[in-house]
């Protein structure tokens, strides 16, 4: 017999603690984002020549990968939140949802 995710929310409110550090941890990911955008973003203007033709598709490519994290969270947190989801098969898409992000991040162009 499978244990499904809403019986454990009743006795145990793990799963509830994860879904709120996950979303805090996308909002703190967003919020991040922004800044370091808005900060190149002013430095970027002031440049001349080739280069800022090369970081602005550098940037680019970051905020696309970083945007790619957030949904992959984003996709976490809502299969956390399924009532109807197995321990079982909520471990591992966790497990897939973690390699898929950490390569993601891995893949990202170093700040």
């Amino acid at each position: 017999m499978a244990v499904s995710t809403a019986q454990l929310r009743v006795s145990n409110d793990s799963i509830l603690t994860v879904r709120a550090l996950v979303t805090q941890a996308q909002e703190d990911l967003r919020a991040h984002l922004h800044s370091t955008m808005d900060r190149i973003a002013g430095w970027h203007a002031g440049w001349r020549g080739a280069a800022p033709v090369a970081f602005a598709a550098a940037l680019e490519e970051y905020r696309a990968a970083s945007e790619k994290l957030l949904a992959l969270l984003a996709d976490y947190a809502v299969r956390l939140g399924r009532a109807d989801a197995t321990v079982t098969e909520t471990d591992t898409a966790t497990r897939a949802d973690f390699s898929r992000m950490a390569a993601l991040v891995g893949d990202l162009p170093a700040a």
